[in-house]
C-alpha cells in the first residue's frame, strides 16, 4: 500500500487510484510490484536491511556468524551488482573474546 502525505494541502492519500492520479499530475509514474524475496509484514526491523537492498535491485546478504562472511562476500562479488552485507552482531560483543558486560564487571571490581 502506498501512502502519500501532502502537508501543504493537509491531504493524505491512501487509495491506490488516488495516489496514482496525484503522482501522474506531477509527472511521476506509480507501479506496484511484488519483490522476489518478500519479507513478512511482522518481520523485525533488523531483518529488513538486506531485503530492502534486494528490493531495489542490489544483491543483499545477511551474515550472523564470522564463517558466513567469506561466502557472502564471494556471492556479492559474483553477482556483479551493487551489494550490501548486513552483519548482525551481538550488541554486547566488544571483540571476539569479550562482551560489554564482562568489561563492566571487570571495571566494577577495581
Amino acid at each position: 500500500m502506498a501512502l502519500v502525505k501532502v502537508p501543504s494541502d493537509n491531504v493524505t492519500l491512501q487509495d491506490r487510484a488516488e495516489v496514482t492520479a496525484f503522482l501522474a499530475g506531477h509527472g511521476i509514474g506509480y507501479e506496484r510490484w511484488t519483490p522476489e524475496h518478500p519479507v513478512p509484514a511482522d518481520a523485525p526491523a533488523d531483518a529488513l536491511l538486506a531485503a530492502y537492498a534486494r528490493a531495489f535491485g542490489a544483491h543483499g546478504e545477511t551474515v550472523e556468524e564470522t564463517a558466513q562472511f567469506g561466502p557472502a562476500f564471494e556471492r556479492c562479488v559474483a553477482s556483479g551488482k551493487t551489494s550490501l552485507i548486513e552483519i548482525r552482531i551481538d550488541p554486547q560483543a566488544i571483540t571476539t573474546q569479550t562482551t560489554l558486560d564482562a568489561l563492566r564487571a571487570k571495571a566494577m571490581k577495581r
